[in-house]
């Protein structure tokens, strides 16, 4: 048979007793952004089988540009986007999210080494490998409402990209860039460092808050915060009008937090 056409509950049980489903050379998942546990399974699946079988092709079509499932598709290096609008224009993003390929180990661990430690703070800044993404990173902000950064730990998504945003003028008319982390101590420490690069007192124009800990005042540019803060912040401004751009750090981790400020910010920016 050329076509088949079946339901997510079906694959499933193909996966079960041949869980490479050799008998397909392209999968195409249809209508992912209605979300069912089927499908968010079998996406998950897909990523793994598909590090195995080089031949084959997913086609995932979905009705809105849905960030968790590019994030469960995340991993995949060779993943392209196109996403078509209602009046006939296509965007075509061939290189997926924004994908750093540089490396600055060869293996992942929890801690950063620095190997620049002996260069001036602007001359460390330089040698990291989102550098040279900078103008592309703020040319694709200016130019649509979500970006998805995927990049390994160290190469400075986490510190430079809110720089790069004051920077560009984002924190000029009085509203925040907002940072989320899953850990106080991550959001205390990202805080420090970026304190310590802009030259600036740490509570001033960079500042965290995290529980039983507010290191900001009211200009504050640069707000690194748990995402546990945030959530907190939605109850009593939902649209969150102190922000002019929220950066969701570290998604991958899908905590409960995480998913729930990415459901709600969907609604947000409609």
């Amino acid at each position: 048979m050329s076509f088949q056409f079946m339901t997510d509950g079906i694959l499933l049980r193909e996966f079960m007793s041949d869980p490479l489903l050799t008998q397909y050379s392209i999968l195409m998942v249809d209508e992912a952004h209605e979300r069912s546990i089927n499908t968010d399974i079998i996406l998950g699946l897909l990523r793994k089988v598909i590090m195995v079988r080089q031949d084959l092709r997913i086609i995932v079509s979905s009705a809105t540009l849905d960030v968790h499932i590019i994030i469960i598709l995340s991993s995949l290096k060779r993943m392209q986007t196109f996403v078509f609008s209602g009046d006939g224009d296509t965007f075509d993003n061939r290189n997926g999210p924004l994908i750093l390929e540089d490396r600055l180990t060869e293996e992942r661990t929890n801690v950063v080494n620095n190997p620049f430690l002996a260069l001036s703070i602007q001359q460390q800044r330089a040698r990291l490998p989102i550098f040279k993404y900078r103008n592309h990173i703020i040319y694709l902000l200016e130019k649509y409402r979500i970006l998805i950064i995927i990049g390994e730990t160290g190469c400075g998504k986490s510190t430079q990209v809110p720089q790069y945003l004051m920077e560009a003028g984002w924190a000029s008319d009085g509203r925040k860039i907002g940072v989320t982390q899953p850990r106080r101590i991550a959001a205390v420490t990202l805080a420090s460092r970026v304190a310590e690069e802009k030259s600036c007192k740490l509570g001033e124009d960079v500042g965290y808050v995290v529980r039983f800990d507010d290191m900001t005042d009211s200009k504050t540019k640069i707000k690194f915060m748990t995402d546990g803060i945030l959530l907190r912040e939605f109850m009593s401004d939902p649209l969150l009008t102190q922000y002019s751009i929220l950066m969701v750090d570290e998604a991958h981790e899908r905590s409960i937090n995480t998913d729930i400020i990415l459901g709600l910010l969907r609604k947000v920016i409609m």
